[in-house]
């Protein structure tokens, strides 16, 4: 099945033993700058997982880089020691690690590093907006030698190589090398020749100070998808340049800069793989291993592009977060028991917000030593457990107490499992999600769970079932406020619009209260996709706020190229006929819609938790929870994990 996938090759001076790369990301895992014991059991579990290498997230190299606790201050020599306990870890694994190191030029804000940002001209970034020092020629000459006090650095704490981050961020080399951020006029400037001379100059200090048997790796988009910047033309003139010269001994693609944000980190509206012809062009000039990336979450696609040529190795990000283990398990031939990424970037929204990376997915990301082994420890004592409601939370609750030990019954009251992702899933772009469904319903199949659908249990029923622990998993319900009930238009809520598909006429208004989360922008979406004329009334104050940062951009091309038309920052007053009145939240100033065929409401959730209560009155049991909307309404994530926590927590 993986003629090329799993068979070594070497990169520089170093010996892989297979073509996959866990790819650098942040994990803001970093304590007061250093490497931390969270940093230890992630990148240790990937190893124990199989992957042949893994190349660490950037390691700032001055002090002028975005500098938050989270990241990793390269340039603070305390780090050494702490990444030698992490390279050891990996390596006592068989598989070979490095590190990337770089510098944020002016991608970043000064609140974060408190000081003036650096960068090759005074233009500032097209997200942050902040306008940046234009960097001097002594100051470039510090940057330079900064990069290879670090590399060193890097070589000293036990890592296998370097790799230089030239890319997608649009950080300090990039921001160098591309006309659409350098527009100086001196010999950093101007011509191709000028901009590269930043890298260049970086390249040959890194290489005296490391040394000629130090493997040293070049990350570079292949393309900044911009106006004015760089393109794949001259990408693969920078790489012919550098690679003849013998200064870097590998290539790691990637794409785009922040004024390109969605393809930097493609989600799921994008198909997977989409990026890897980047790679293939980039091997056209060199005959060093080119590294291929972009939403490659898949080990029979990543097999493909090996055979097509297109690439010497794979790398994964979000497929090796989502499933640390992926390696072992298509070596292994167990494709059906690999957990998928879905492309929700939930991981990397949580890194927007300076927060730890979790993964919608595998709770047990960044938790790898709170968790403990893989999958599970096994319990002291099987106890017999009954879990009430086959959603997603009841799902993965179901599987986690299964892998610790415990007699599982699952019941649900439909025929079908999955609870309100299914209703995400009837959104063209959302569908992805539904691995996540097939995902665990496989895992309770593997682990032998006693599953019954279409069966509702009442109290009696439960009692009489004589579990040792009962499980409330029946979701939550949504509200349909006073204002808006039994009035001259068509009400429903968001969960009747999937489930009973009501037909709502032309022209539709939808009403979120403020929770402007993926739920609402999807039913938006929906509606768009079904030819409606949507009016969206929120009282947030954008639509798609708590969406991930990384997908509005995609979103908002996608809605606004239909007819939605957005009205933030207000609330549902009344029905009068066919108009709504509605009223700015900060004013008290009224308005009306009118033309209203249907109304579709997300006002957010109770849970249903009447069977709890009811069962916890009884005291016929002794052991009673309630996990996900069933305990406390929230999105996928937060079910997920909770319902992970609750599984491990039986005994």
């Amino acid at each position: 099945m993986f003629k090329h996938l799993f068979s070594p090759i070497r990169i520089g001076t170093v010996d892989v033993k297979n073509r996959l790369v866990c790819l650098p990301h942040g994990t803001m895992f970093a304590e007061n700058g250093l490497p931390s014991e969270t940093h230890l059991g992630y990148y240790s579990e990937k190893a124990k997982g199989g992957v042949g290498l893994i190349i660490m997230e950037i390691s700032q190299v001055h002090p002028t880089s975005k500098d938050m606790l989270g990241l990793i201050r390269g340039y603070d020599k305390d780090c050494v020691a702490k990444y030698r306990r992490i390279t050891e870890s990996v390596h006592s694994y068989d598989c070979r690690i490095f590190s990337q190191i770089g510098h944020t030029g002016r991608q970043t804000n000064s609140m974060v590093s408190e000081r003036p940002l650096w960068a090759p001209s005074a233009i500032e970034c097209p997200v942050v907006k902040t306008i940046p020092h234009e960097m001097d020629i002594e100051e470039i000459h510090e940057i330079i030698n900064s990069y290879a006090e670090v590399a060193e650095r890097i070589r000293c704490a036990g890592f296998d190589g370097v790799e230089i981050h030239s890319a997608h961020g649009g950080y300090l080399i990039q921001e160098f090398l591309s006309p659409f951020s350098n527009r100086r006029s001196d010999e950093f400037g101007g011509s191709l020749e000028n901009r590269m001379r930043f890298l260049k100059l970086i390249l040959t200090e890194v290489r005296r100070r490391v040394g000629n048997d130090y493997t040293v790796g070049l990350r570079i988009s292949g393309d900044e998808f911009v106006p004015g910047g760089l393109t794949i033309v001259d990408v693969k003139q920078i790489v012919k340049h550098v690679t003849a010269l013998n200064m870097v001994d590998y290539v790691n693609q990637s794409m785009g800069s922040y004024a390109s944000l969605p393809v930097v980190l493609p989600d799921n509206r994008f198909p997977s793989g989409c990026f890897a012809y980047l790679a293939g062009e980039i091997k056209k000039e060199t005959t060093v291993p080119v590294i291929a990336s972009g939403r490659i979450n898949d080990p029979l696609l990543a097999e493909k592009i090996l055979d097509d040529g297109m690439a010497d190795l794979i790398g994964m990000a979000r497929g090796l977060i989502a499933d640390p283990h992926l390696p072992r398990k298509a070596r292994e031939g167990k494709l059906d028991e690999v957990r998928p990424c879905v492309g929700c970037c939930e991981c990397l929204n949580r890194i927007f917000k300076e927060l730890p990376l979790r993964c919608i997915h595998n709770p047990s990301a960044g938790r790898e030593i709170e968790y403990g082994n893989y999958p599970g420890d096994h319990s002291s004592r099987e106890k017999k457990i009954l879990v009430v409601g086959g959603g997603v939370a009841g799902m993965k609750v179901a599987e986690v107490a299964r892998e610790n030990g415990h007699d599982v019954t699952l019941i649900e009251k439909e025929a079908d499992l999955g609870g309100k992702l299914n209703h995400a899933v009837r959104v063209a772009t959302r569908e992805e999600l539904v691995g996540i469904k097939r995902y665990l319903e496989g895992r309770l199949r593997k682990l032998r769970v006693d599953v019954i659908r279409g069966t509702a249990l009442d109290v009696d029923g439960i009692t009489r079932f004589g579990a040792d622990c009962v499980v409330i998993a029946t979701g939550a319900k949504s509200i349909l406020p006073d204002a808006l009930a039994g009035k001259t238009v068509s009400v429903w809520t968001i969960d009747q619009l999937f489930e009973m598909d009501p037909e709502t006429g032309n022209n539709v208004v939808f009403v979120d209260g403020g929770f402007s989360n993926w739920e609402s922008c999807s039913a938006i979406e929906y509606l768009a996709e079904k030819g409606k004329n949507v009016t969206v009334v929120t009282s947030a104050p954008f639509l798609g706020s708590f969406i991930p940062f990384i997908s509005l951009a995609m979103y908002y091309k996608s809605i606004f190229s239909k007819n939605v038309r957005v009205c933030p920052n207000e609330r549902p007053v009344e029905i009068a006929h066919r108009t709504l009145i509605v009223e700015n939240i900060y004013s008290a100033v009224r308005r009306e819609i009118g033309g209203v065929d249907s109304i579709v409401v997300n006002m957010g959730r109770r849970a249903e938790d009447g069977l709890l209560k009811s069962l916890k009155a009884t005291g016929s049991t002794r052991e009673v929870f309630a996990v996900g909307d069933a305990y406390a309404p929230g999105g996928l994530m937060m079910a997920i994990s909770e319902a992970e926590r609750l599984g491990r927590s039986i005994s």
